[in-house]
């Protein structure tokens, strides 16, 4: 099943520019970095499965320069 994205009204647009901006300036563009942070500190070390990256992410192919 295809999974599509919910309308959004200009209100939302307003609401995801502000934020946008506002990750800009404190957090340097990164997005989502509270909840890295914390399943970070939440990751078992070692353990099979509960890498902190997939293995495919230190491949040359991936692109690590786009906003997703």
């Amino acid at each position: 099943m295809a999974r599509t994205e919910p309308d959004r009204t200009d209100d939302d647009a307003v609401v995801v520019a502000h934020v946008r901006s506002l990750e800009r300036a404190h957090l340097g563009g990164r997005r989502h970095v509270f909840e890295s942070r914390m399943k970070e500190q939440r990751r078992t070390q070692g353990r099979p499965g509960h890498e902190s990256r997939p293995p495919s992410a230190h491949t040359p192919e991936v692109d690590l320069t786009g906003d997703r």
